[in-house]
């Protein structure tokens, strides 16, 4: 590449000879120093020819910047790195600029050779070469000097921005304090215009310092930097707290402040409000009188306050240097709850406890600890919380429960003494009512008879007695439930009529009913208790009345479509009572006075359990009389109405027939009687009775077989007597299948049950029954109820063997007068003299209880609680019918403490079940001593052939049972029945079942190994 020539290389010699050698070297010396001068050059320098405008010359720095070599950029365009300056435009300009200003500076874009563009300021100025005109440029790249100033005005611009909306005020004073720039910040805060603020001084600002402490404190700028709390002045003279920042600066060569102003007027209230709000919760919590703490789970007490020392009598001291001191005195059988709750609190979980810790003297004291907040710092959760000693006042509950207790225990001894009482009145009954219903069977003279009919009144009387004390009983141990159903007030009336009208009747007198208003409709409501409290009103009002009516109305109060507020009124023309004594008429055992109860008889519960039957069904109940001219008693009840619905319930939807008067002997002539029952026994029995007066009966053992035979012929039936507890399927459900299932509504169905409190009696009403019987089953009270729910079905003559059964009444209960736990009129009673039925009834018994004491004992010993309850219902039954009233009450008290509620006391069980075995094996040996030991045997099934059990399915069975497999189970059970009868008996054999139903396959496998146990034995 050739050197590049300088411009003087271009020029000729001054005269056509050569100069001399000295010179020449001169000039050379002088061309390199140009050269080196022109390359090395920081600028980039161009020679252009002014007319072609093509590059002459350039140096190293334009080839450089521009990206070029010097041979490609030599001989080029100056237009080709041109960007904004067309030809034209230099052409046009570049004489002008020259000839006006000799040379000329102007900015320019180039273009490199990559595409790049070039920030450039160009100075140009015009020269001769060889006589052509030409121009030097020299450029050099401004675009990092305008990136920087670019920079410069952008920060400057965002400083401007950042000042102008800062939420502080902004102020620049100069050296004597004047003040000389200032943001709007600052004028906003002191409520002047930009133009007021700079005729102002600081101290013109500033209201707590003058111009002497401003002029003294802040006199060199440079030597200021300091945060001031003061106080500003605004404009219209109003002051505000001002935190300000001052520091000095320079700014173009003058010494300055700078101040950054801040109203924290706000600030300083909540400040002094947190202040007075820390001093008040200080002083709540010192005077507080509970333990106010803080507790972290990472470092134990973290705060307690000063109450701390008056509970535990440990210093603060004491807890602040051993920080889980508090958890290690609380009680080690409160520990567990507390650590759950805390769990719990860590969750979120706020948490209220009550616990028991060691105080420094070692008392144990109660505290009641709750959470007010939960904070959480990092890894860290701590409790604020409250503790109260509540020692006081656990030691009052405790006192007020024990209190409790006493006189729960009172009213429990005093329930228990009423139904004990009632219980005991019941035995003497049995054998009153038992002696009349044989007296009345014999040839009497008239006078006799009606000695006869006396006795057999007030039997009944008691039986009254007995069960308005049962009732007082189990209200006042908060037993009774009012249920609620839908109910005719119509067919309550015409209950009470059929029950008060021969009463009534008996003494001259009228008892007039009013139907209730039909507008009223049907209601919600207890109809069994409603019916009780009228049977009450009713029955005093005739027993003290002597001549003319009594009257039975309800009256509505108010109806809406909700409800109905209704009036019950009795009244009566009676004896009245005086004014004195009428607050006295609803308590217990309480009468007008003394003439009364020892002329008119009578306990005086009846009003009491009517008052607190009214008041469990949400009613009031009052009277009104006078002395000599009688008495309205009333009773208001707000009702729900409902819209009527299909009969649920046969005692309201059937009414009872009158019954037609027959000679003994055949009063049930012709009636078909379905009689259900779980025990052979008491099969027996009811059969018996009504065959003695002519019916024909047919058995069940369970409610699924009585069904069978209803659904194979619906009308081979007049009426059913239904056991209430049997296995298979019970007496409710069975009644509840034959209403709904069968569609039998208007087939009677008579309850049966051991059970004779009037919630039982109602559960047997609600599932479709139409009336209850109780065990033991009296003849007169079993044709009686016969007589009264089928009695058009009674058409045929008596069977002509109940009057010859008769004749030797005489000898047979001569012979069972001596049998000691047998009562010999309930024996009469069932076999009407017949000896031999007398025999076989005793023999079934001793079949069918044989093995029960011994499998109550192994339920007992395996905790089978709920299989012992149902042995003993069974047990309790055939005991009761057959006349072991010992026996059946034994077996009744224990049956009751198994399904108490509370918890079961087994020493109480033991001592029960105790009494209940040796009464039981006295009767075995006396009955057996009586029939002779052969006859028992005959009669009992042999228990030692095990082979009629299928082994592989009562293997099957207990697998079944293991497992939790209902089907299963119930179908070997089913394939099984026949085999466990034979083998195990029927008792056993039927409280499987009843395990099985209820699902209970613990007590059922453990039943099974039972009797297995006993059979190897």
């Amino acid at each position: 590449m050739d050197r590049a020539k300088t411009p003087e290389e271009h020029s000729p010699p001054a005269s056509g000879h050569s100069a001399p050698p000295d010179i020449r070297e001169a000039l050379r010396e002088r061309d390199e120093l140009y050269r080196l001068i022109f390359n090395q050059a920081g600028d980039a320098i161009e020679l252009v020819d002014a007319e072609t405008l093509h590059f002459i010359e350039v140096n190293d720095t334009a080839c450089r910047l521009l990206g070029y070599t010097r041979e490609e950029l030599v001989g080029r365009s100056l237009m080709e790195i041109q960007v904004d300056l067309d030809e034209t435009t230099i052409r046009a300009n570049l004489q002008g600029w020259v000839k006006k200003h000799g040379r000329v500076r102007i900015d320019n874009r180039h273009r490199c050779k990559d595409g790049r563009i070039l920030d450039v300021q160009v100075g140009i100025q015009l020269a001769q070469l060889d006589g052509r005109p030409c121009f030097v440029a020299v450029w050099h790249d401004t675009s990092v000097e305008k990136t920087a100033q670019l920079a410069l005005i952008n920060e400057a611009e965002w400083r401007r921005a950042l000042i102008e909306h800062s939420r502080d005020g902004v102020a620049i004073f100069n050296a004597e304090h004047r003040l000389i720039e200032a943001n709007a910040r600052f004028a906003e805060l002191l409520g002047y215009s930009h133009t007021e603020l700079l005729t102002l001084h600081s101290w013109d600002v500033d209201a707590d310092l003058t111009e002497a402490d401003i002029c003294a404190g802040f006199a060199d700028p440079l030597s200021v930097n300091q945060l001031i709390l003061t106080r500003h002045r605004r404009k219209d003279g109003s002051l505000y707290d001002a935190e300000v920042s001052i520091q000095g600066a320079q700014i173009n060569g003058r010494n300055v402040f700078i101040s950054t102003t801040r109203d924290v007027s706000e600030r300083k209230r909540a400040a002094r409000a947190l202040r007075e709000s820390e001093e008040r919760y200080r002083s709540l919590v010192e005077g507080s009188p509970d333990i106010v703490y803080s507790f972290s789970d990472k470092r134990g007490g973290l705060f307690w306050s000063i109450q701390v020392e008056v509970v535990f009598g440990y210093r603060l001291a004491d807890l602040q240097a051993d920080p889980f001191l508090w958890s290690r005195l609380i009680h080690p059988d409160d520990q567990p709850r507390i650590q759950t709750a805390l769990r719990a609190f860590e969750q979120g979980t706020p948490f209220d406890l009550e616990y028991r810790i060691r105080t420094r003297s070692g008392a144990w004291r109660w505290l009641r600890d709750r959470s007010i907040q939960r904070r959480v710092l990092d890894d860290e959760v701590i409790v604020d919380g409250l503790a109260s000693d509540i020692t006081e006042r656990k030691q009052t509950e405790q006192a007020l429960l024990e209190a409790k207790l006493a006189a729960e225990a009172a009213t429990l001894a005093k329930s228990d003494f009423l139904a004990h009482m009632s219980h005991e009145l019941r035995t003497p009954l049995n054998a009153v009512i038992g002696l009349t219903q044989v007296l009345e069977q014999a040839e009497l003279p008239p006078e006799q008879c009606a000695l006869v009919q006396h006795i057999r009144l007030a039997g009944h009387t008691m039986l009254q007695i007995s069960n308005d004390i049962l009732d007082l009983a189990k209200i006042e141990a908060n037993q009774i439930a009012i249920e609620v159903r839908p109910c005719q007030l119509a067919t309550v009336l015409k209950r009470i009529e059929a029950i008060q009208g021969d009463a009534a009747r008996g003494k001259g007198l009228t008892l007039a009913i009013v139907p209730p208003p039909e507008f009223v409709g049907q209601v919600l409501t207890d109809p069994l208790r409603l019916e009780q409290i009228l049977t009450n009103l009713v029955s005093n009002a005739i027993k003290f009345t002597e001549q003319g009516t009594v009257r039975l109305w309800i009256e509505p109060l108010s109806l809406t479509a909700e409800h109905a507020c209704l009036l019950f009124a009795v009244q009566d023309s009676g004896i009245g009572i005086a004014p004195e004594t009428q607050a006295h008429l609803f308590t217990p055992f309480t009468q007008a006075d003394a003439s009364i109860a020892r002329r008119y008889g009578g306990t005086g519960l009846g009003l009491s359990i009517s008052k607190r039957l009214v008041e469990l069904m949400g009613g009031t109940i009052g009277v009104e009389s006078h002395a000599g001219e009688g008495s309205l008693f009333w009773f208001e009840l707000t009702l729900a109405r409902t819209a009527p619905t299909a009969p649920t319930e046969i005692a309201e939807t059937a009414a009872p027939t009158a019954p037609v008067q027959r000679p003994r002997g055949m009063r049930l002539g012709g009636l078909r009687v379905l009689t259900v029952d779980d025990n052979r026994l008491n099969l027996d029995v009811v059969a018996q009775l009504l065959r003695l007066e002519g019916a024909h009966a047919t058995t069940a053992l369970h409610g699924a077989e009585a069904l069978e035979l209803l659904r194979r012929d619906a009308h081979a039936f007049d009426v059913v007597l239904m056991d209430v507890q049997m296995p298979v399927l019970d007496g409710l459900r069975a009644t509840l299948a034959i209403r709904h299932e069968l569609g039998l509504q208007d087939l009677p169905v008579i309850a049966l049950s051991a059970g004779v409190l009037r919630d039982e009696q109602q559960r047997t009403r609600e599932a479709g029954c139409n009336d209850f019987l109780a065990k033991p089953v009296e003849l007169e009270a079993l044709v009686a109820i016969l007589e009264r729910w089928a009695g058009q079905a009674i058409t045929a003559p008596a069977c002509p063997l109940a009057s010859a059964q008769i004749s030797d009444s005489a000898t047979v209960t001569a012979a069972l007068l001596h049998i000691p736990g047998i009562d010999p009129n309930r024996l009469q009673q069932l076999t009407q003299g017949d000896l031999g039925l007398a025999r076989r009834l005793l023999c079934r018994f001793l079949t069918d209880i044989g093995d029960l004491p011994r499998l109550i004992a192994a339920d007992l010993s395996n905790g089978a609680l709920m299989s012992a309850a149902a042995r003993l219902h069974g047990l309790r039954g055939a005991a009761a019918n057959l006349g072991a009233l010992e026996l059946a009450e034994l077996a009744g008290v224990l049956e009751a403490a198994l399904k108490a509620e509370n918890a079961v006391d087994p020493a109480l069980l033991t001592a029960h079940s105790t009494q209940l075995r040796a009464c039981f094996e006295q009767l075995r040996q006396t009955l057996t001593a009586y029939l002779g030991e052969a006859s028992v045997l005959s009669t009992v099934p042999s228990l030692a052939d095990s082979t009629q059990v299928d082994s592989d399915k009562l293997q099957q069975l207990r697998a079944a049972l293991s497992a939790n497999r209902p089907q299963a189970a119930r179908r070997l059970f089913t394939e099984l029945e026949a085999e466990l009868l034979a083998v195990y008996g029927e008792q056993t054999t039927q409280t499987l079942a009843v395990a099985l139903e209820g699902l209970q396959f613990t007590e059922a496998l453990a039943m099974l190994e039972t009797v297995r146990d006993i059979r190897q034995d």
